[in-house]
């Protein structure tokens, strides 16, 4: 069974706020959560492949021109 993290998890993990990650949710463009009753969770694996997919591909740490 998949571990599901919190709405206040998946804020610690991404140090922002419950709040953000709502925010984000809304917006559409926060990871996928699954609504449980009244909670909505997020498969960790989500949680990682939303996380991945936002990773700055210049690994240089230089600025773009």
């Amino acid at each position: 069974m998949e571990l599901l993290l919190t709405i206040e998890e998946v804020a610690a993990v991404c140090r922002t706020t419950p709040a953000g990650i709502a925010q984000m949710r809304y917006r559409g463009v926060g990871p996928r959560g699954l609504r449980v009753g009244r909670r909505v969770l997020y498969p960790e694996a989500e949680v990682k492949a939303w996380l991945e997919a936002r990773l700055d591909p210049d690994r240089s740490g230089r600025r773009r021109r």
